[in-house]
Parts: structure tokens; sequence; C-alpha cells
């Protein structure tokens, strides 16, 4: 199974689910999913958070506020 579906997956069950999480969380998560493969990456995030403006927006929530931000930096669309 493709990294990015089970970033999609993982994104989903917690935004979603009975988890409940912010996506900013979720999408934290779901970013750690990949690792170094960067194909992935580009995939999930052209094809995911490229098209949803509530991703996007944490996304870039995400990158302003978080401590660990650092590796989601070059994650920038």
């Amino acid at each position: 199974e493709p990294l990015a579906s089970k970033a999609l997956y993982k994104l989903r069950k917690l935004t979603e689910g009975k988890d409940n999480k912010s996506i900013v969380e979720a999408l934290k998560e779901a970013i750690k999913i990949f690792g170094h493969a960067t194909g992935q990456q580009k995939l999930f995030f052209n094809n995911v958070i490229g098209k949803n403006d509530a991703y996007k927006q944490g996304l870039k929530e995400l990158i302003k506020n978080d401590k660990d931000s650092e590796e989601f930096k070059k994650m920038r669309l």
C-alpha cells in the first residue's frame, strides 16, 4: 500500500473518527508516515493537501507554530 494512501487514511481517521484531533495535529502525525520518501510526500501534498483548503490552512499553521517545524518547512505548497 502506498505511503500516500496510508497518510490519507491516518489523516481522515484522526480528524473524522473518535479521536477527533485538530487538522494541525492530524497533519503532523500523517506527515511522519513518509520518513524520507519524498516522492510519496509530493504525491500526498499535490493530490490531498493541495486540493483541500482546510488541509492547506492546517499545514500553514503547523509550519508557523510548531516547535518541530524545521522538518515541515521544506514541505511548503
